[in-house]
């Protein structure tokens, strides 16, 4: 209570989110590790490990756009991220 009264303590600041990203995609590029079980060519997304053809997540969570999804078009990769 007295350091607060003092002014001793201060509330950490929080990065603002596009510096969290930043540093995000800086990390998955140099420490990317290949799922050889999950085969990617979206090389705009953060997951994508530039050296091969591959996501660098364990899993990836598939969903669709549509009600009633007919053709391959519908889904989509719910784990992408935006490099």
């Amino acid at each position: 209570m007295a350091a607060r009264e003092t002014g001793i303590l201060k509330a950490p600041e929080t990065p603002r989110v596009s510096e969290i990203g930043r540093y995000h995609i800086m990390s998955m590029q140099e420490n990317c590790k290949p799922n050889r079980s999950i085969h990617c060519t979206v090389d705009s997304c953060a997951h994508h490990c530039e050296d091969a053809q591959f996501c660098a997540l364990e899993s990836i969570q598939v969903g669709t756009h549509e009600e009633h999804p007919t053709e391959v078009e519908c889904t989509d990769c719910m784990s992408f991220r935006v490099r």
